[in-house]
């Protein structure tokens, strides 16, 4: 690997930064599963029955798992070439990548594979905390889905001599799992590669991601 900045929360203020919408792979929004699941919830009329319970809580943890499995996959997630990826690996990519995760989503999933594995019967307590829980998350992470970091220009305050490979832009295309890092240097384009089995993908992420979310000048590509 070429050696690049290690400087890498050193901005210049006046940096550009693109974004762009990404899209959910079904009809459907984690959004809409969370009213399903609220609804569910105060359908009771103060008789939080079991099925409802079930029910509510089933929905919630729908929404939560699209929200993570669709940020997951737009930032570069690969799939296993035999089977099917579980939650846990979504959730540790994204939580990898930045993503705000919680740390009590951990615990209440716990609550979710006991209604799934076990048969067990969630209380109303567990189901209110869960749905309150998923609609925070969604608050949280929807950033990544209606601005989705696209391309950022890297202007650090200070320039490290040293380094071979000077950045100017750092790029990324939903779902493509190839973050490309651009030196523009004597007119011509030069550019390096990272993908997710090197560490340096998720720390050039974290900077294209906390560049765009938080840059003087965005706009949508």
């Amino acid at each position: 690997m070429i050696p690049l900045p290690s400087n890498y929360d050193d901005f210049d203020p006046y940096f550009s930064s693109s974004w762009n919408e990404i899209s959910y792979p079904v009809d459907t929004t984690p959004r809409l599963y969370l009213d399903f699941a609220i609804e569910d919830f105060e359908s009771s009329n103060g008789h939080k029955h079991s099925r409802i319970l079930v029910n509510a809580l089933s929905n919630a943890k729908r929404a939560l798992h699209l929200q993570v499995e669709t940020i997951a996959k737009s930032l570069g997630f690969v799939q296993p070439r035999r089977g099917f990826p579980n939650f846990h690996a979504y959730l540790g990519f994204c939580e990898r990548c930045g993503v705000v995760t919680p740390r009590i989503l951990k615990k209440l999933n716990i609550v979710r594979n006991a209604v799934e594995h076990e048969y067990y019967i969630p209380t109303e307590s567990e189901t209110e905390d869960f749905i309150d829980v998923v609609e925070l998350f969604l608050a949280a992470t929807d950033k990544f889905i209606y601005r989705f970091p696209t391309e950022i220009e890297w202007l650090p305050g200070k320039v490290d001599e040293s380094i071979q490979f000077n950045i100017d832009y750092v790029k990324l295309t939903p779902n493509s799992g190839t973050l490309t890092l651009v030196s523009h240097e004597k007119g011509k384009d030069e550019s390096l590669e990272l993908d997710p089995s090197m560490d340096e993908y998720f720390v050039w992420l974290k900077v294209l991601c906390d560049g765009v979310h938080r840059g003087n000048f965005n706009h949508r590509s």
